[in-house]
């Protein structure tokens, strides 16, 4: 016998496993910190090549592959209406990548050319201008593409505002509070302020890939198993 789970149960089981772990993760580098330090490079928030950094990237790659099998559906070169779900998805890859390759810390040190003094002896030291040339322009890109893509979200509005909620967190995040390391840097403060700006990160991310489960469903999303298993 075939069975078919109710979708918006598996939706919501999923997404509180996403919850759960952004939750898990930030508090994981308290606890470490508490313990010394001892475990830094695995936990650490604020790190690269680690438990968090891959959980971030694979977080934003499970969004970018379901935003990808809805806008593979709905492509059309002749159609250009059916391209901003493909940019969506792509920029999501990006976001993704970016988490382990690093892009927008490369693209961030080219951009210190910009500063008066070409290195970033300013109050812009430990951020440079990586925020206002790469950060805001990414920002306003997610939205335009959102914006583009508004047409999909009609079956489906509750998606596209947590599609929003998701990205403004997201934002809040990845550029007002990370922009704030240039000032906190080596106080007691900077510990909150990581913790604070990646589990921002983290949940917007959540939020915005309930959206996406949410709108894969309003377009016939179904999921099933066997009950009786192989013969």
């Amino acid at each position: 016998m075939t069975t078919s789970i109710n979708s918006e149960i598996y939706s919501l089981r999923f997404i509180a496993f996403f919850f759960i772990a952004d939750i898990a993760i930030s508090f994981l580098y308290i606890a470490n910190i508490a313990l010394g330090d001892r475990f830094t490079r695995m936990f650490d928030l604020d790190g690269e090549a680690n438990f968090p950094a891959w959980y971030s990237s694979t977080q934003l790659f499970v969004v970018a592959a379901l935003l990808g099998l809805f806008a593979f559906h709905h492509f059309s070169l002749r159609h250009v209406r059916s391209w901003p779900p493909a940019g969506l998805a792509m920029f999501f890859v990006l976001l993704s990548a970016d988490e382990t390759a690093q892009f927008h810390e490369w693209a961030g040190s080219i951009s210190d050319a910009l500063l008066t003094s070409g290195t970033r002896e300013t109050l812009l030291d430990r951020m440079g201008t990586w925020m206002f040339v790469i950060g805001l322009p990414g920002v306003a890109l997610a939205f335009l593409l959102l914006h583009s893509a508004r047409f999909y979200f009609r079956p489906a509005p509750g998606a596209l505002v947590k599609f929003l909620v998701g990205m403004a967190i997201l934002a809040a995040g990845a550029v007002g509070v990370e922009g704030l390391d240039n000032f906190l840097a080596g106080t007691a403060a900077a510990t909150a302020q990581v913790f604070v700006e990646e589990t921002l990160e983290m949940v917007g991310v959540t939020i915005m890939l309930w959206g996406t489960l949410d709108l894969l469903q309003a377009y016939g999303l179904r999921i099933g198993f066997d009950r009786t298993g192989p013969p």
